[in-house]
């Protein structure tokens, strides 16, 4: 398991109350791990803060695994540029 997929579950734990052994990249994510369309949105909000990307709704009505999440994931970060810390207001 690599950083982003140990990330992932982090967040499905605990923002989303899903048990660790029910996160697996085969596993649906209404029917396995039970998430309704606010733990959707949870969710989402939760991936766009810890990995500084943005997530569409389409995006998100797109996916049906953990798989799926992770391969977007997995898109979204290499796409995303590198934040300096000039952005942030700081100095070094």
């Amino acid at each position: 398991m690599d950083q982003l997929e140990d990330r992932l579950k982090t967040i499905l734990m605990d923002r989303c109350g899903v048990s660790e052994e029910a996160i697996r990249p085969e596993a649906t994510l209404q029917a396995d791990l039970e998430l309704d369309s606010l733990d959707a949105v949870e969710l989402a909000m939760a991936m766009e803060y810890e990995f500084n990307i943005k997530i569409l709704d389409e995006d998100m009505r797109n996916l049906r695994t953990v798989g799926d999440v992770l391969a977007l994931l997995r898109q979204r970060v290499k796409q995303a540029p590198i934040s300096s810390s000039a952005e942030f207001g700081m100095q070094m």
